[in-house]
């Protein structure tokens, strides 16, 4: 995907959807929509002109990120650390992940393993997911498989703290090997990884809670583990739902 098709699809994502499915919309998204055209003109040019590591790195230095990460509550009585992102970053993060998605999304299995969050734009709304795959089809199918007689048992299992602890150097690597010889989408690449740094706050390790960037690059980082479960014929003779991670499709499913 070319960048201005990228940048236009996360700006509408905001416009539509807002930045995240935990904190109220920024007031900048108001004024994204009001001044669309002049947005993406000016991204536009920014992504043009952040042509290389060292040219980000100095910009960031005179135009430095503002994040913060705080404790919300997750039902009645749990809690989980999200993190809410200048609007102005979070809409170039988030076009950056968005040029890479139809990729990331080639290399996964298909949706009969897999149901989180599979990127399927819609540049008529602004939607980044496929509608039709949830968590509500998950449990549908899932009961139609238990009702052969052969199958003895069924395993759940979550991932506990699953988005803070995603390690930046495997990831880096997953997202290298999309790249391959391809100079552009390294491009890409390194101003992903770069923002993952400063987002984390130079630690090596974590993911912004809370917006569709990280959705996406999370299913990335888990894609190895799904192709390994998947190849070792977990599922032949006993369902084992460990190859879907409830963690990665919330029970309350949100689309963007």
């Amino acid at each position: 995907m070319d960048y201005k098709e990228a940048i236009t699809l996360a700006i509408d994502n905001v416009i539509h959807f807002g930045d995240t499915d935990i904190f109220p919309n920024s007031i900048e998204n108001i004024l994204f929509e009001d001044m669309r055209d002049d947005i993406i003109q000016h991204f536009e040019k920014l992504d043009s002109d952040l042509n290389n590591k060292k040219t980000l790195q100095e910009y960031l230095a005179t135009n430095s990120i503002a994040n913060f990460s705080t404790a919300c509550p997750v039902g009645f009585t749990g809690y989980r650390w999200a993190t809410l992102i200048d609007p102005y970053w979070n809409v170039y993060f988030l076009s950056q992940v968005i040029k890479i998605a139809e990729i990331i999304e080639g290399k996964r299995l298909n949706t009969d393993y897999i149901y989180s969050y599979r990127f399927s734009p819609d540049f008529s709304t602004g939607s980044l997911f496929n509608k039709d795959i949830n968590w509500k089809k998950f449990q549908t199918d899932s009961m139609k498989v238990c009702e052969d007689e052969e199958i003895k048992y069924v395993i759940s299992c979550d991932i506990a703290d699953f988005y803070p602890r995603i390690y930046h150097h495997r990831l880096e690597n997953e997202l290298e090997r999309l790249c391959g010889s391809n100079s552009k989408l390294k491009n890409t690449v390194m101003k992903i990884t770069t923002l993952m740094q400063k987002f984390s706050d130079t630690k090596s390790y974590g993911l912004p809670v809370g917006g569709p960037a990280s959705r996406i690059l999370a299913e990335l980082a888990l894609n190895s583990i799904d192709k390994l479960l998947f190849q070792k014929e977990l599922n032949s003779n006993v369902l084992l739902m460990i190859i879907f991670y409830s963690v990665r499709l919330r029970k309350k499913h949100i689309q963007y």
